[in-house]
């Protein structure tokens, strides 16, 4: 499990530096990077050493080489700036990868503040954003705080609150996610052979999409280790939900499903 949270971690944190990267030449006036270019190299050279590092593991080493790269750019751009939001994002990951988790959880809620202004919060990017935040935050057992995120992305992508709260603990629903809430039925999920052999334990989080009589429509792994992915799928697919209303109209929902595995 760690492994595999691991590569994921460093897949997402070095295409994102360098998408960011790429984009950040058009958002820039040219004489405004003529004018900072001394910075903004020393930072992007300084980003791809902390890439390098990350992938072998260094990240102690890492960790100043990161801090040095949000210096430069908020220097650069002060805090409203693609390139801040990705400087704190990485430093976040290199933070909950040396399991300084408080830390991680204070740069990442920064990232957030910053890409949302950035963006906008209905910007695609930004619902992205959330997603990875809530997998890390149940990774490292923040389910409280992975709520608060959920019921947040519930509201941007369904366009009003979730109102199942009441019915139900949220200590039941941090452990399952805001659709356990709407569930009339789901078959349990299977604890496949191989990953039982290998005592894999862990998370499944899904965002899922019902439609207006509660029906799966949508289903999209957003992290997890593949074997218990796999497991669980089919118990999610064929999972039936309450309708949900706004404004006394059936409507289609997507929000946040949970499955817990322990070992053996």
């Amino acid at each position: 499990m760690r492994f595999y949270t691991l590569i994921l971690i460093l897949f997402l944190l070095t295409a994102f530096d360098i998408k960011a990267q790429e984009k950040s030449a058009e958002m820039l006036p040219k004489s405004q990077i003529d004018v900072q270019s001394s910075e903004l190299k020393e930072a992007e050279q300084l980003s791809t050493q902390v890439i390098k590092l990350y992938e072998k593991g260094k990240f102690d080493e890492a960790l100043p080489l990161a801090e040095r790269v949000l210096f430069l750019r908020e220097k650069v751009f002060k805090t409203e700036h693609l390139l801040v939001a990705v400087a704190l994002r990485n430093l976040a990951e290199i933070q909950l990868a040396r399991k300084k988790n408080q830390e991680a959880e204070t740069i990442y809620d920064k990232y957030l503040i910053v890409y949302g202004k950035v963006f906008g919060e209905n910007n695609t990017n930004f619902i992205s954003a959330l997603e990875r935040y809530i997998c890390l935050l149940v990774g490292v057992n923040r389910r409280d705080k992975a709520l608060e995120i959920q019921k947040r992305l519930y509201k941007i992508e369904n366009k009003f609150d979730y109102d199942e709260t009441a019915k139900n603990s949220a200590a039941n629903l941090a452990m399952a996610g805001l659709m356990s809430g709407k569930t009339l039925s789901s078959p349990p999920p299977k604890y496949l052979a191989e990953a039982r052999q290998f005592g894999i334990s862990g998370s499944v989080i899904f965002k899922v999409m019902a439609n207006e009589t509660g029906k799966v429509i949508a289903v999209k792994a957003l992290c997890g280790h593949p074997l218990l992915v796999k497991g669980a799928e089919t118990s999610i697919r064929q999972a039936r939900y309450k309708t949900t209303l706004s404004s006394g109209q059936a409507v289609q929902v997507t929000s946040i499903a949970i499955y817990n595995f322990a070992k053996p």
